[in-house]
């Protein structure tokens, strides 16, 4: 059983910081007015809107940030400012004795899938859900709203997807863990690996050849990662491509039922997970219903 930190309330303290990506500023200071919205102490880390090319600071800021956020027994949740890339070239080096006797929510997706696998090793909940360059826009303010009640404790999520010609009925329940396909793929054979035996997996993708894609669900395959699952939640699968002129023969969704054709587990298509809007907050290590029908697939969060 995965553990669960305290849900946050009025007054507490959290931490919005960057280690991936640099963020755009301007966002980061709109997402920061909403979260003091929600009645928060918000801190800005020290290194967060720092630039070091794509990324937002060199190894070693990023790091320093991420571990005082740990240390801190006064911060109640780390909430990252975006996703990009960097997340995996610092995370062998944060020490978590401290968050391990003072646990604490930690909130991203895409890149931080890291530290979402990070956790899961260490046996703690964290949220798979929409960051601080996103809380101001007008389209992602449903996915802001949700995230709160999930941080605040006020509502479980639940998660509902229309019926698809790919979808495999059936009901499953276990842990769900999951996130961005190449992150979880990149993991392999890592500190960071996992038993996904008896879990339910969530996958979502963005900006993926089509190729590149097949080759990240065959390593998945291969590595046994897709054979002993409860279940299988299919996100978004967003601005997929392929190379005009030599086209992959299969799409996105092809290429996943072609992977799946010998295993027998409910599979639901077509979750507002992911890169897109609405984004809704998957409570990665919590235990989750899928139900999959002929009328669509719901994701109950427990």
């Amino acid at each position: 059983m995965y553990k669960k930190p305290d849900y946050l309330k009025a007054g507490d303290k959290v931490m919005v910081l960057s280690p991936a990506g640099a963020p755009n500023h301007k966002s980061v200071n709109e997402g920061i007015g909403i979260l003091k919205g929600w009645g928060l102490e918000v801190i800005l880390a020290q290194n967060t809107l720092n630039n070091y090319g794509s990324l937002a600071g060199k190894d070693e800021e990023r790091i320093a940030d991420l571990q005082l956020a740990l240390d801190d027994t006064s911060i109640k949740a780390i909430i990252c400012s975006r996703g990009g890339y960097g997340t995996t070239r610092i995370v062998d080096a944060l020490d978590w004795t401290t968050f391990e006797q003072s646990p604490k929510w930690l909130v991203g997706y895409s890149d931080i899938t890291t530290m979402h696998m990070q956790l899961y090793k260490l046996g703690y909940q964290s949220i798979h859900g929409s960051m601080v360059i996103h809380y101001s826009l007008p389209h992602a303010a449903s996915s802001g709203e949700s995230l709160r009640q999930v941080l605040f404790g006020e509502k479980p999520p639940v998660i509902t997807a229309p019926a698809h010609q790919f979808n495999r009925k059936g009901e499953a329940e276990g842990s769900i863990i999951g996130g961005n396909l190449a992150l979880l793929a990149s993991q392999i054979g890592t500190p960071a690996d996992l038993d996904y035996t008896d879990k339910i997996l969530f996958i979502e993708e963005i900006g993926e050849y089509l190729y590149n894609f097949d080759r990240m669900l065959v390593q998945m395959k291969r590595s046994g990662k897709l054979e002993k699952l409860r279940g299988l939640v299919i996100g978004q699968l967003t601005d997929m491509k392929t190379n005009e002129g030599n086209e992959f023969p299969m799409s996105a969704l092809e290429i996943i039922e072609e992977k799946l054709s010998e295993y027998d587990y409910p599979v639901g298509y077509g979750f507002d997970i992911g890169h897109d809007y609405p984004n809704w907050p998957v409570i990665c290590g919590g235990n989750a219903v899928l139900k999959v029908t002929d009328d669509g697939a719901t994701l109950i969060q427990l």
